[in-house]
């Protein structure tokens, strides 16, 4: 199928600008600056959070995917709407940029439209996409959600093997949401239009965490340029995250391991850094709208990459109790260790609930 001049503006309205206005008016609403790189990866991770949170009832009620597809955009229309009505757009900015660092940036930008160029280049279709592809495919033709023997075509009622784990994590389903409101096919949205984004988005993510570690611009730039040598280039196994990040980014997997994991240890890393130092354990812990808006944020992302892959469950479970056992001890504070291990619930509910349909 050939995408119409018309698609490709939907393609950019819906992949490109609406995430940036929804992850801004989400921005404001958690107390962040709400920069273009950051506004562009909190729409994404909103976005995929509450997907999440939309389908997979609607999936469980076997209910038609038009449906899921109408209250989604409500979502959106509706986050969108706040965002124009609380003017929250105006906040959204470039960040500042030293003069000395700009020839930094340009290197950094310009490896990363490389790397583009070589996930196109390096794309490999494999017996995964009997899932992923196909499933996306299937609920777009059927406007069934999951519903389909991926081996027969024939209809189901009632899940079986892998679609246990799509149920809980419906990645597929996200991909046909994007082709049915764009109207490109899900085949071509997943290997040809759904990558580059899915890099932008990754790449904004290197960039904050790099803005956690370094005051320089120089040295971020540096750190994220690093980071996509490092990617483009460490083809060492066909199962590590540089590898699936280059050749099958449209798989849920692979992109739990470039922008997942990522996502989680930037929100961790933020959330340390608004934490209050220098306490005792007896002291009471009051957060401030800032660090109450970094804690749900760590929600947030836990939601989101449980859109991506059901191995999501056990990867944040493991850095959710890490992170909050350290800060528990790092800041003194059992509320703090708490607050973090909580997001854990998230996980539980859902393979609580994959149990249950086993």
């Amino acid at each position: 199928m050939t995408a119409s001049v018309g698609n490709i503006v939907l393609y950019i309205l819906f992949l490109w600008i609406a995430p940036v206005f929804v992850g801004n008016a989400v921005c404001n609403k958690l107390s962040m600056r709400g920069t273009i790189p950051r506004s562009f990866v909190m729409g994404y991770l909103s976005m995929w959070a509450v997907f999440q949170i939309i389908t997979v009832p609607l999936i469980l009620l076997k209910v038609s995917f038009l449906v899921d597809v109408v209250v989604y955009s409500i979502f959106l229309v509706g986050i969108i709407a706040y965002g124009i009505v609380k003017k929250t757009y105006r906040s959204m900015t470039i960040p500042k940029v030293d003069p000395s660092a700009w020839v930094g940036i340009l290197v950094m930008l310009a490896a990363g439209i490389y790397m583009i160029v070589q996930s196109y280049r390096l794309q490999l279709t494999n017996a995964d996409d009997t899932r992923f592809v196909v499933n996306a495919v299937d609920t777009v033709r059927t406007n069934r959600m999951l519903l389909t023997d991926v081996n027969t075509g024939k209809e189901i009622l009632s899940w079986t093997g892998d679609l246990f784990k799509d149920v809980i994590s419906p990645w597929a389903v996200f991909a046909a949401y994007l082709s049915k409101i764009t109207g490109i096919s899900a085949a071509s949205m997943m290997h040809t239009f759904l990558p580059p984004v899915l890099l932008a988005v990754m790449m904004c993510i290197f960039w904050l965490i790099a803005g956690e570690l370094f005051d320089k611009h120089i040295y971020r730039s540096l750190f994220v340029i690093l980071l996509l040598v490092m990617y483009m280039y460490g083809y060492f196994s066909i199962y590590n995250a540089e590898t699936f990040t280059i050749i099958r980014l449209w798989q849920g997997k692979a992109t739990m391991a470039a922008v997942g994991i990522p996502a989680l240890l930037y929100a961790f890393l933020r959330l340390y850094r608004l934490l209050p130092d220098d306490r005792r354990w007896k002291e009471k812990t009051v957060y401030n709208a800032e660090q109450k808006g970094a804690i749900c944020m760590v929600w947030l992302t836990v939601f989101a990459v449980a859109l991506l892959t059901s191995m999501s469950y056990i990867l944040s479970t493991v850095m959710i109790g890490c992170f909050g056992f350290t800060y528990g001890i790092a800041k003194k504070s059992l509320r703090t260790a708490v607050m973090v291990w909580s997001a854990c619930l998230v996980n539980i509910a859902y393979l609580g609930i994959s149990t249950l349909l086993h």
